[in-house]
């Protein structure tokens, strides 16, 4: 009876962190809270939590937190997430809920509300990482495009993106329209243009190629995503009757299933 009480005192524990963490129902996503309990991720960077406390309930959400990163890593191709050397998850509130370079993730967990936006995070941010990191150049020459003070060099894969829609990194073509874009936040800059895209290309390809009928620009960047980024793979192929939405934000949008890729 001890040894009962004992593993019931804990499934409701759990319950009750999952509860806490996402404001949709547990049946909505059970395909994404089984791996729980595979706590390595299929990755060989650094990894490191802060603020989480040494109590079962922070040590379960830190490991629900942990299975949402690995399923989204899973359902990528290995090249993409290979630039990444350091992933930090922040248990605390922040105004921006990913921060990345070319080489770092932080994730301030506080200010993610369920599993599906903790994905949509990540990927985003991922996006910054294959922009940023595995698609840039090493010895073009400078083009109009920087990060920051960093320049993008000409043979960066990049460039061929960001030109669809912009002159330099925060100036948007002349004729530019927001259905030229897959949501209102891709028009800040050339690099939120990629990671948006680079996230509703992985997570939502039936809303991708609905958008595509309103601009040619928008069928552009969806065949750069298919060719130079995921090899030619589409997803969500059965789903093709969908609604044309405008979004402001991509990684807000639900999640159906996050299916592992084949080939890492």
């Amino acid at each position: 009876m001890p040894m009962l009480l004992c593993f019931c005192f804990m499934i409701l524990s759990l319950l009750a962190v999952i509860n806490s963490f996402s404001t949709t129902p547990l049946h909505a996503a059970p395909q994404r809270l089984t791996p729980l309990i595979q706590r390595t991720l299929p990755w060989t960077g650094h990894f490191s939590a802060r603020n989480f406390k040494k109590t079962r309930t922070d040590r379960l959400r830190l490991s629900f937190v942990k299975a949402q990163v690995r399923n989204s890593i899973l359902a990528l191709p290995k090249w993409h997430t290979d630039p990444l050397t350091t992933l930090e998850i922040r248990n605390e509130s922040n105004i921006s809920r990913g921060l990345s370079s070319s080489k770092k993730i932080i994730l301030h967990t506080n200010s993610i509300d369920t599993s599906d936006e903790l994905q949509g995070v990540f990927i985003h941010e991922l996006g910054h990482i294959v922009d940023l990191g595995a698609l840039k150049g090493k010895r073009g020459s400078r083009t109009k495009f920087q990060d920051g003070k960093n320049p993008v060099l000409s043979d960066d894969l990049s460039v061929r993106f960001y030109e669809i829609s912009w002159t330099s990194a925060k100036t948007q073509k002349r004729n530019s329209q927001r259905v030229d874009f897959v949501s209102g936040y891709a028009q800040a800059d050339c690099f939120e243009d990629f990671a948006e895209s680079y996230l509703m290309y992985r997570l939502h390809g039936e809303n991708f190629r609905a958008l595509t009928q309103q601009s040619p620009l928008l069928q552009k960047k969806y065949n750069f995503m298919k060719t130079h980024v995921f090899g030619n793979i589409e997803f969500d192929l059965e789903k093709e009757d969908v609604a044309l939405t405008a979004f402001f934000d991509t990684t807000l949008l639900p999640i159906d299933t996050l299916q592992v890729l084949a080939k890492r």
